[in-house]
């Protein structure tokens, strides 16, 4: 029978040129991924316990009390896990009551949230002739997990918690394949359409009422600063913008209110408020609407 064994001496050895050297705490403190993939899942039953098969405000408080504690739970021992990854002199007591204040703080405000993720449906139903209903929108469009999984993941990211955010916004990414950073910061009624591809980056900014579609990227140019926090990267899109399919907005420039980015332009240039930017071989050209 083959066996391995004289292999896992020298690979044992590669793990002493890693930044992370404290193995005395029993298990590996890092996050698990299936517990933020579980933790997202508990997130959108949280927002739509409605959409979950709830049919009285009984049932509705055993979604919501079920769904809560299970969040919460996750949440507060990944943040846990994560601090002690990120600070390995920080006490398990310390990292224990960091990650419930943080907990705690989201727990409160995740009713705003629940409303802006409402205005986002209804948004999303507006912009789409094919949905029926708003129940549509929630139920069936990846954009919506997509966003309620950021906007909760951004109040996290301004806390300063580590790792978590990041993790929370990549398993939303893996389920439905759109990519938004934590850090972007991003208005009321959003809609993403389709959503296959859309990426938007850390030091994005987008205004209220903005519509996206598949494959667009709010993006940065080729950036060697690892200065985080410090340099603006991204774009700056104005309210009530629509950026069609495929169109790549890229460095830090802004969109002006009212403009229409057509597919598969690409902008790296400031657009005029109520501009209509079109494809060309040069990149894009611009024009009043």
């Amino acid at each position: 029978m083959y066996s391995a064994e004289k292999f896992i001496d020298s690979y044992i050895d590669s793990f002493d040129r890693t930044h992370r050297q404290n193995f005395s705490r029993g298990e590996s403190p890092l996050p698990k991924m299936r517990d933020i993939e579980t933790l997202n899942e508990q997130l959108v039953t949280l927002f739509f316990p409605g959409h979950q098969g709830t049919e009285n405000i009984d049932t509705l408080k055993s979604v919501i009390g079920y769904s809560m504690q299970v969040f919460t739970r996750l949440l507060c021992d990944s943040i846990r896990q994560a601090l002690i990854y990120e600070f390995p002199e920080m006490s398990e007591a310390l990292a224990a009551g960091e990650a419930e204040k943080h907990t705690d703080a989201l727990a409160a405000v995740l009713g705003e949230i629940r409303k802006k993720l409402k205005q986002d449906a209804i948004a999303g139903f507006e912009g789409d002739p094919a949905a029926d209903s708003v129940h549509e929108i929630i139920l069936t469009y990846p954009g919506m997990k997509a966003i309620a999984v950021q906007r909760t993941a951004h109040f996290l990211y301004k806390r300063h918690v580590p790792l978590i955010p990041r993790m929370m916004a990549e398993a939303a990414h893996q389920r439905t394949g759109i990519d938004i950073h934590p850090g972007a910061e991003i208005g009321e009624s959003f809609f993403i359409d389709h959503g296959t591809g859309a990426s938007i980056g850390e030091t994005a900014v987008i205004g209220d009422r903005v519509r996206i579609y598949q494959g667009v990227a709010v993006g940065a140019l080729s950036e060697s600063s690892r200065i985080k926090g410090k340099t603006k990267r991204h774009p700056t899109i104005g309210d009530d913008v629509i950026i069609y399919p495929n169109a790549a907005i890229l460095g830090n420039i802004t969109v002006g209110n009212g403009s229409v980015i057509a597919s598969n332009a690409l902008v790296t240039e400031d657009v005029p408020a109520g501009s209509l930017v079109l494809p060309s071989e040069k990149g894009a050209v611009i024009r009043p609407r």
